[in-house]
């Protein structure tokens, strides 16, 4: 099944991500799905409503935060977050987190 049809057929994000990874060929480097995944284990849920990965480049966790106080937590706890998600890759793939506070793309 190719992505549009996933996508108009209700699939969560993680089915879709997977189906990108997979293959000869993949779109996605799998290894963005597994930083995903250790992010989503280690991120307090008290800060999730509050946060969104834009993405992983050169080993740097880019967030956007969408209150002050919420990124003020953060930088208290990124090595502590940095360290937790290496020992769930089992490899150093993350290097550090940076936070900028700003609103959240609208929904389409």
């Amino acid at each position: 099944m190719g992505f549009s049809a996933m996508k108009d057929a209700g699939h969560p994000l993680k089915n879709i991500l997977t189906e990108l990874s997979s293959g000869t060929d993949p779109l996605i480097d799998p290894t963005v799905l597994a930083v995903i995944e250790a992010w989503r284990k280690v991120v307090p849920p008290s800060l999730r409503p509050a946060l969104c990965l834009e993405g992983l480049r050169e080993g740097v966790l880019h967030l956007l935060v969408s209150h002050p106080a919420a990124a003020q937590q953060l930088q208290f706890q990124k090595e502590v977050l940095v360290e937790k998600m290496n020992r769930l890759l089992n490899k150093p793939l993350v290097r550090g987190i940076r936070v900028k506070v700003g609103s959240f793309p609208p929904h389409p």
